[in-house]
């Protein structure tokens, strides 16, 4: 259990020797990254996600070989994500996208204390519903775009863009985020985001008390952590990034399709 506390650092002392309480961090912040190159993310159009050229699978979908593993029958049923519900920390969905439409049973925002508000979950930039797309998107220009088209998103609004533009968001939200969609029993937490090891906030370093504590009773439960590790190289820790790189959570990074090289962006 967390919780979030505004008070003067008196109070703070004492809350911190309470026998009952672990420890006590300073909240920080994680980012979004800004997409590099010639990306473009506009929720507002139902072709932000679609490929350049027409064929059954976007680029992606074929270069992880995602199709061969549909082939495969599960007690007589595609492996395609049927039954399987994803959870996703990131900017709101646009849940009328049309490669979304009836796979999001569940929205929900979380502000800055980490506070739920089911039922809004507003897209602000595109990134969340660019997410969820390539998670369960299905094919409705022609194309499937998703990994897993026949699985289910419940998404949590807990990033917004701060007066520097950037997209932030607390510890306390995706803390927040996190208790509610395992309360709503998800079978996976998707969270692109990430700070540098060096620069995440303390509660997502590894220790016994921070995030490595929350990643070890999710999995305990049965739940799956995955974020984003970053694509900044293969030179040790400082490299990948917090929480990706914790070792309860699968990070997930990039390669360039052409090259099988580390993406740039």
């Amino acid at each position: 259990n967390a919780g979030a506390v505004r008070a003067v650092p008196m109070i703070m002392q004492h809350i911190a020797a309470r026998k009952d309480v672990e420890n006590v961090f300073v909240p920080g912040k994680f980012e979004i990254p800004e997409p590099k190159g010639n990306v473009t993310l506009d929720s507002r159009s139902a072709d932000f996600v679609r490929p350049l050229q027409q064929s059954p699978f976007e680029q992606n979908i074929s270069f992880i070989k995602a199709p061969y593993v549909w082939n495969v029958l599960q007690n007589g049923v595609p492996i395609r994500g049927k039954d399987v519900v994803v959870g996703i920390i990131d900017t709101g969905i646009d849940d009328t996208h049309p490669d979304l439409l009836g796979k999001v049973p569940k929205k929900a925002s979380a502000d800055s204390q980490g506070k739920i508000t089911v039922g809004v979950a507003a897209e602000t930039t595109g990134h969340g519903t660019h997410v969820a797309s390539v998670v369960v998107g299905g094919n409705a220009g022609g194309t499937y775009i998703g990994v897993a088209p026949d699985a289910k998103v419940i998404m949590v609004h807990a990033f917004d863009a701060g007066s520097d533009g950037k997209l932030t968001g607390s510890d306390p939200q995706i803390l927040g985020s996190l208790q509610w969609l395992m309360e709503q029993e998800v079978d996976v937490i998707n969270m692109s985001f990430g700070g540098a090891a060096n620069e995440a906030s303390s509660i997502f370093l590894e220790g016994s008390g921070g995030f490595r504590g929350v990643a070890t009773t999710i999995s305990e439960l049965g739940g799956v952590l995955v974020a984003a590790i970053g694509n900044d190289g293969t030179g040790g820790a400082a490299t990948t990034n917090s929480p990706g790189n914790i070792p309860q959570v699968i990070g997930v990074g990039a390669t360039l399709k052409a090259t099988s090289e580390v993406a740039t962006y």
